[in-house]
């Protein structure tokens, strides 16, 4: 409900349902929803987790139209992450550290998943869904691609001795 519903008549700007007279949050759990067996925001680890964390980071990002004169545009929905992959389970993002941590086979997916991400980044990155230099800031930082520039360090010293060298140190 938007705050400005949330103001009740006679009393002062600021005070609403859930806040107090000096606007400040009031204690409790007014959502209704508890963190339960059952519940969709239950968070618990379960044999299933693997196949999620990989469905989330394989869905299609990308997407292409066309404008009026006919050329082809493409654009993105905000790039996957773990923090929003935990949020949309409904858990902590340190949750997932923790079950990486405990489970072998979740830590796999989330590799695997990782790949998918940096992937995604590149398809994106390549036909300007996303902004080609974040694109490439993301995929350093983030996944360990770099440019390389091949540097030649081979030096080739010749030196010509003298041949009464042998003469000369006696």
């Amino acid at each position: 409900m938007p705050r400005h519903e949330k103001l009740s008549k006679g009393k002062p700007d600021g005070v609403t349902e859930d806040r107090d007279s000096k606007g400040r949050f009031k204690k409790g759990n007014r959502s209704g929803i508890k963190f339960e067996p059952g519940n969709q925001y239950h968070c618990k680890y379960t044999e299933d987790m693997p196949n999620k964390v990989i469905e989330y980071f394989s869905r299609e990002y990308m997407h292409s139209g066309h404008d009026a004169t006919g050329k082809v545009y493409y654009w993105a929905d905000r790039p996957p992450s773990f923090i929003r992959f935990a949020l949309e389970i409904g858990v902590w993002p340190k949750t997932l550290y923790k079950w990486r941590e405990e489970h072998p086979e979740f830590d796999e997916a989330c590799k695997i998943s990782e790949e998918l991400a940096a992937q995604q980044l590149i398809d994106c990155g390549l036909n300007k869904a996303y902004n080609v230099t974040m694109a490439k800031f993301i995929l350093s930082a983030k996944h360990g691609l770099v440019e390389k520039t091949a540097v030649d360090n081979n030096v080739k010293i010749e030196v010509e001795l003298p041949e009464d060298i042998n003469a000369e140190a006696d």
